[in-house]
C-alpha cells in the first residue's frame, strides 16, 4: 500500500493509517514522507510494515551507510540524519512521559559522541551475523558499524558475546580517574562514553556531600557506588545491592579501597532499603516497578537521581514519586545509542517542598 507517514512512534517505527483506518507501524520511513509500504504483519487494530520505496522524501533523509540496515534488527534510524535522530527520540520520549506518566517534558535528547563504533559489547548470533528484526533469523553481517569490535568472531554454536574492552581475563576501564574491573562477559555501559557522561550527570544532579549515607540500587560493578563513596567520604557511608553475583563481586572489588562502600548481593526489593540521605536506582529495561518505588518514597532521602534505559518503564515508575507527593526536579536524556531506537535518561527526584 501507499501512505503518508506521520510522527516516530516507540520502537524504532512511524506512524501511518491503513485505507481501513488500522494504525501502520512502519520500519524505514520519517514523519511526512510518502511511502510504498509491505505489510510483515497484521492484527485486528494495527499493521506492521517496511518500506518498499520512498515516493516523497523527508529533507532529513541520508542514505543508511550499512548494507545490512533493515535486514538486521540492530539499528532502526540510520537513513535519518544526526539532528533527525535526536528530533525523533525526543518526540517519542516526550510522548511516552505524557501518555504514560503524565509528565510535560520540554527538554531535548542530547548528542553524545562517537555516532559510530560506540558499541563496546555485541553478541553475535551463531559467530557470524545479528537476528533479524523481531525475529530469531540471523543475518550474516561482515561487519557492524556501530560496534567498537567490527568483525564477526567466525561461525559457533549459540550466541558469542564480544567486548572490545579487555580480553578474555576481562577488563580493567578506566572512568575519569578511578579504574574499574569487570569480569569476562560482565555488565558495563554499552556505549563508550556512557560511564563518564553518567557518572558526571549523577554527581551534578545529587551533589553528594561529606557524612551522606546513600543507597546504589542494581548497582553493577559500582560505577555510582565508588564515586558516591569519593565523595562522602569516611565518614559516610554507601550501600550498594546487586542481585547477579559476578557483577557483584566486581563491584566489590572495584570499591575495595573504600571501606566505607558495602556491597550486599541481593534482589532489589523493600527489604533490603534503609534510611538514606541519597538514592541511586538503575534499574534494568523493566524498570523498579511500583513496589520498590512506593518504597523508596519513605527512606527519607533528600534525592533520587534514577537512571532509565526506557522511558515508558521511566514514565510509569515517576508517577509512583510523583503520586506519593514527589517531585520531579529534573530530567535529562542522552542518545546513547545513536542509529537505535533507544535512549538513556536521567530523572532527579526530591521530596515535595525539598
Amino acid at each position: 500500500m501507499i501512505l503518508t507517514v506521520d510522527g516516530a512512534g516507540a520502537g524504532g517505527v512511524c506512524v501511518g493509517r491503513a485505507p481501513d483506518g488500522r494504525v501502520v507501524f512502519v520500519r524505514g520511513a520519517l514523519p511526512g514522507e510518502t511511502v510504498e509500504v509491505a505489510v510483515t504483519s497484521e492484527g485486528s487494530r494495527f499493521l506492521r510494515a517496511d518500506v518498499v520505496d520512498v515516493l516523497t522524501a523527508s529533507p532529513d533523509r541520508v542514505v543508511a551507510p550499512c548494507p545490512w540496515f533493515l535486514r538486521c534488527g540492530g539499528c532502526d534510524w540510520q537513513h535519518a540524519s544526526p539532528s533527525a535522530q535526536l528530533s525523533l527520540k525526543t518526540s517519542v520520549v516526550r510522548d511516552q512521559l505524557s501518555r504514560l506518566g503524565g509528565v510535560t517534558w520540554d527538554g531535548t535528547v542530547e548528542a553524545v559522541e562517537p555516532l559510530w563504533h560506540w558499541r563496546t559489547r555485541s553478541q553475535w548470533a551463531q559467530g557470524i551475523g545479528f537476528r533479524a528484526h523481531r525475529s530469531h533469523d540471523v543475518v550474516p553481517v561482515d561487519s557492524c558499524l556501530i560496534a567498537a569490535s567490527p568483525r564477526p568472531p567466525g561461525a559457533a554454536d549459540g550466541v558469542v558475546e564480544v567486548m572490545s574492552l579487555g580480553d578474555e581475563r576481562g577488563a580493567r576501564i578506566p572512568v575519569r580517574d578511578r579504574l574499574f574491573e569487570v569480569a569476562p562477559g560482565g555488565f558495563w555501559q554499552v556505549h563508550s562514553a556512557a560511564p563518564a557522561v553518567l557518572v558526571e550527570a549523577v554527581l551534578a544532579a545529587l551533589d553528594p556531600q561529606p557524612g551522606e549515607s546513600c543507597l546504589d540500587l542494581y548497582a553493577g560493578v559500582g560505577l555510582f557506588a565508588a564515586f558516591l563513596g569519593v565523595a562522602v567520604g569516611p565518614t559516610g557511608s554507601v550501600l550498594a545491592v546487586e542481585a547477579a553475583p559476578r557483577a557483584a563481586a566486581d563491584a566489590a572489588r572495584n570499591t575495595d579501597d573504600l571501606a566505607w562502600v558495602r556491597v550486599r548481593t541481593a534482589t532489589v526489593t523493600p527489604s533490603v532499603l534503609r534510611p538514606v540521605d541519597l538514592v541511586v536506582l538503575d534499574p534494568p529495561r523493566a524498570g523498579a516497578g511500583p513496589e520498590v518505588s512506593t518504597a523508596l518514597t519513605d527512606v527519607g532521602a533528600r534525592a533520587i537521581a534514577y537512571v532509565s534505559c526506557d522511558a515508558a518503564t521511566l514514565a510509569r515508575d515517576l508517577r509512583v514519586f510523583l503520586d506519593a507527593g514527589w517531585q520531579l526536579s529534573s530530567l535529562r536524556a542522552w542518545d546513547l545509542y545513536p542509529q537505535t531506537e533507544h535512549v538513556e535518561l536521567l530523572a532527579l527526584l526530591t521530596p515535595s517542598g525539598g
